[in-house]
Parts: C-alpha cells; structure tokens; sequence
C-alpha cells in the first residue's frame, strides 16, 4: 500500500478510494484482466472499494475479516488502534495471535516493514477504514 514497505512516505492521510486507485494502478501495471481480488482486513475494505468501481472488471472477490463497524464503535475502539498502529515496533506477543504459524523472519520483516513505513502511515489506512464507515453510514 502507499506510504509502506519501499513506497514514499505519504503527505496526506489516504482514503479508501486512493488506495483502491492504488490497486487499480498495480492491476494495469501488470497487464491483469479480470483478476481474483482477495482483501484480508482493511484489504477487503480496499478490493471492495475497487470492485465496485464503474468498469472494474473482476473475476471474483473475497473478503476476510472486513472491518465492517458503525462510527460509535470506531470512535470507541480508536485508543487501542492508536496504540496497537502508531508504534511500529511490536513484540512478539503483539503479532503472534495475528498469524497461524509465525517463523523468526517473518517476525522480523513485520517489524522492519513497519518501520520503513513509520507510525504515521500504519495508521492512516485505519484512519481510511474509519472514515469510510462514516461514509457508508450516510449513504
């Protein structure tokens, strides 16, 4: 996602709609037609947002663990998301219960990824997720 990994660091928070734009851009980049999209957490927000573009073209969609919430439990949850996404650094007691199977490495690159991203743009997409829940609630 922008703003991660070896990206640029972002100037702005990011909505869902940019990073579908984003994944937009990766899937013409690579010459897709009609590809899979599967998002897990805020990555289903993402595929979502981009499967129902006009004229995206889409084989299939699946979404995990959509974080599908109402602005009262956003606002009510934002402490521990502050905590758990504005400090990159994590233990491992923090990101074990994230995955099924969690090697040394992997443990390690979840950190270094995160801080090449820094605080701020870990948060951004949770501020995106949370922003659009108050968009689909006025709809």
């Amino acid at each position: 996602m922008p703003g991660n990994g070896d990206s640029d660091p972002l100037t702005r928070n990011l909505t869902i709609i940019d990073y579908a734009d984003a994944l937009a851009a990766v899937i013409a980049t690579l010459e897709l037609r009609r590809p899979h999209l599967v998002g897990t957490s805020v990555g289903a927000l993402i595929a979502a947002a981009r499967a129902s573009t006009p004229g995206a073209d889409v084989a299939t969609l699946t979404l995990v663990e959509m974080p599908v919430r109402t602005a009262v439990a956003w606002s009510r949850m934002w402490p521990l998301i502050e905590t758990l996404f504005s400090t990159p650094t994590q233990s491992l007691e923090q990101v074990k219960p994230r995955f099924r199977n969690l090697s040394d490495s992997d443990f390690r690159r979840w950190n270094i990824d995160r801080n090449k991203a820094g605080g701020n743009s870990v948060l951004s997409v949770m501020r995106a997720a949370r922003s659009r829940a108050r968009f689909i609630r006025r709809q």
